[in-house]
């Protein structure tokens, strides 16, 4: 940034790096005073912030009961008369539906963090409990529903989040008009100390790389050198294939 590191954004993993490094800015005798530090990110914040650039309403992060609830309330809307899923539901109530839900929410979560929509799980019965295999035959449906649910309520959960910006993103680049969001524009950005992305990280994380963003791995140099190192960079090595990218000492 020549000298001037407040033109920097960090993106870490989580926020114990961004406490280091804040230190390291404290303390180094060579960094010019005063200065403007970095704007540093951890994933989950930088990907809420790109939600609410491209979703200005106002949304409440859903807690564990409220995923549940609305849950419950799309099982309940799906459970048509004479299906499984609706016999199964008339042996219980909230009360019996709440572990359940949770083990649920938990599965829809994942989804929405790997960037997936799920399709319905038919024939799962003698492999899970009864409640559990009409579950998942409505899966797909379910998560469709949840998805519209979180929406008209005002709702999100760091997954959805994930999910909705990767959507947008994934459009944006099929169409020729990836952006960066008005709070990078201009910035040098820095991706650092990541190894295993998520589906929703990695189509993040390849647009702002292919807007310029650099990418820092701290793993076995000969992976820089050779394309392959140890076997514990597997994921990075794979990363690296997948973008096409090209990789060298720093």
């Amino acid at each position: 940034t020549r000298n001037h590191p407040g033109n920097a954004v960090v993106i870490f993993m989580h926020d114990r790096p961004r406490r280091y490094l804040r230190e390291r800015f404290r303390r180094d005798p060579d960094v010019p005073r005063p200065c403007i530090l970095p704007r540093m990110f951890t994933e989950r914040e930088l990907m809420a912030a790109f939600r609410q650039e491209q979703h200005q309403a106002f949304r409440k992060e859903a807690g564990r009961l409220d995923q549940v609830a609305l849950l419950s309330r799309c099982v309940r809307e799906l459970a048509e008369p004479g299906t499984d899923l609706c016999a199964q539901l008339s042996r219980t109530d909230d009360a019996g539906f709440f572990p359940w839900g949770v083990r649920l929410a938990d599965l829809l979560e994942e989804c929405f963090t790997q960037g997936l929509a799920p399709e319905d799980l038919m024939y799962a019965e003698g492999d899970v409990a009864p409640f559990g295999a009409a579950l998942l035959g409505s899966l797909g449906r379910i998560f469709q529903r949840y998805r519209e649910m979180l929406i008209e309520s005002d709702l999100t959960t760091p997954g959805f989040d994930a999910f909705m910006v990767a959507e947008a993103l994934e459009q944006a680049r099929r169409n020729g008009q990836a952006e960066l969001p008005g709070f990078l524009a201009g910035k040098a950005i820095l991706l650092a100390g990541f190894g295993m992305l998520t589906g929703t990280e990695n189509t993040l994380f390849r647009t702002l790389w292919e807007q310029g963003a650099q990418v820092f791995l701290h793993v076995d140099p000969a992976l820089a050198e050779h394309g392959k190192g140890h076997w514990a960079c597997t994921e990075q090595a794979t990363w690296i294939a997948g973008w096409g990218a090209k990789t060298v000492l720093a």
